[in-house]
């Protein structure tokens, strides 16, 4: 694994995702929310992703037939789109509901 330096030290929930860039290729690991941002640590490879709170412009929330909640997409002031599925979605929008101001946390629509 390429060291990295921790972005929290405090973490508050620590969830399985699958992250893809093309939704093609999704990449198994862990998605961490901490008390400084977002850290994703891929499961078997090299690779991780730190989004700082504060770096952090929309939340966009993907709802299934109004009632499943499929992932979730992480959009950064730079314009850098990430987009994380996990059956845990809820708890991670609860998370971030407290973090961050609750404006930037929106459905997801096409």
């Amino acid at each position: 694994m390429q060291p990295h330096s921790a972005l929290n030290e405090i973490n508050e929930l620590t969830i399985n995702v699958s992250y893809t860039s093309d939704q093609i290729d999704y990449k198994a690991g862990t998605l961490t929310v901490g008390n400084n941002g977002l850290e994703y640590e891929r499961q078997f490879k090299n690779g991780f992703i730190q989004i700082p709170f504060n770096q952090i412009k929309q939340v966009q929330v993907q709802i299934a037939f109004n009632r499943f909640f499929r992932g979730f997409y992480v959009i950064t002031k730079d314009g850098k789109k990430f987009n994380f599925l996990t059956n845990k979605t809820k708890k991670v929008i609860h998370v971030l509901n407290r973090k961050l101001d609750p404006k930037l946390i929106v459905r997801y629509h096409k």
